[in-house]
């Protein structure tokens, strides 16, 4: 006689549900129907597995959650602040996880390939604006038919200089900027196979004395260039004095006069008494950014007194400065100019 034999099985298709497999008995059967029974019983199983995975359970953490990973499409969605995820291999339909607005990321778990088609280039710089003497990363993407982009490296991209002050662009992108005496527009290309993009930023004038050859002479460069044009040009030294005025170009700088107009300088002249030790002095233009300090002596021997400073905050025209303190004696009078 042949023993029988009895096969039991249980799944736990989670916390709360239990699937029972009734008993089967096939020790006296041939072995054909054991094969069967068998099958039956492996089938059993991956039924009772696939039930229980369609009703996985989230799980989560303090910074991610994944709310289920069906195999059905009756799943759930996973979201968060930067992310949304679903995960399915349901057909025909397999999951995708659609950042939309809000979420910085995409993924699409399930499908069979993630496959997208490049519609453009898309170019941008790390930095806008940007400081001169400085340098700037370029970095191109392909902008995908799905809203999503692919970056490119750099290595494979053309870079060329449409305008503006790029001393050249290396084969990863990486921009070399010039010198400026203003801030000023930079425009540079990326090229791709049948693909190109632009993108322009802003080279910031961050030092106002280092352009070229006017550079570290201790006028503003934009000063230099306006009057006299690009470096190099000897008549913008600070020391000479194009216009023969007898006031050198840092001279006319400081007052804020022309170097190029014999006609226009600063000028310092007493305009009398307004009451008996007080003397009325005139100063025809003052401008911010400036100090001027006002020096008497008794004679041009003798040493040299302060009597006030002048800050203005705008430019004034005739500058009223009294000296209360003046005799009726000789006086003698002279201004400072500095940088404020």
């Amino acid at each position: 006689m042949n023993p029988t034999i009895v096969l039991c099985l249980s799944c736990s298709l989670d916390a709360r549900t239990l699937c029972f497999i009734p008993p089967l008995r096939f020790g006296s059967l041939s072995a054909a129907p054991r094969r069967i029974a068998v099958l039956l019983l492996s089938f059993a199983c991956f039924a009772c597995f696939a039930v229980s995975s369609s009703r996985a359970q989230g799980r989560s953490s303090a910074d991610y959650s994944i709310d289920s990973e069906a195999f059905t499409s009756g799943h759930l969605r996973a979201t968060s602040a930067s992310y949304e995820h679903d995960a399915s291999s349901d057909i025909p339909y397999a999951g995708l996880s659609d950042g939309g607005p809000g979420n910085l990321y995409r993924s699409r778990h399930g499908h069979i390939a993630q496959l997208t088609d490049p519609l453009s280039l898309d170019l941008a710089a790390a930095s806008d604006p940007k400081d001169e003497e400085s340098t700037n990363l370029l970095g191109a993407s392909y902008l995908n038919d799905d809203a999503t982009l692919t970056r490119i490296p750099g290595a494979m991209i053309l870079w060329s200089i449409v305008s503006g002050p790029i001393a050249g662009i290396d084969a990863n992108g990486l921009a070399t900027l010039d010198a400026v005496y203003q801030d000023e527009s930079a425009t540079a290309e990326a090229t791709l196979g049948t693909f190109s993009d632009q993108v322009t930023f802003t080279v910031a004038n961050s030092v106002p004395d280092n352009l070229g050859a006017y550079g570290g002479d201790g006028l503003e460069d934009g000063w230099q260039v306006g009057f006299f044009g690009d470096p190099p040009n000897a008549d913008a030294a600070p020391s000479a004095d194009p216009d023969r005025d007898g006031r050198n170009n840092t001279y006319e700088n400081l007052s804020g006069f022309s170097p190029i107009d014999s006609s226009d300088f600063f000028q310092f002249t007493p305009l009398g008494f307004s009451a008996a030790t007080t003397l009325d002095l005139n100063l025809n233009k003052v401008i911010p950014g400036t100090k001027y300090t006002v020096l008497r002596s008794p004679t041009l021997t003798d040493p040299w007194t302060s009597i006030g400073v002048l800050t203005p905050g705008g430019a004034i025209l005739d500058q009223l400065f009294q000296d209360p303190g003046a005799s009726a004696d000789r006086n003698f009078y002279r201004v400072v100019l500095e940088r404020n």
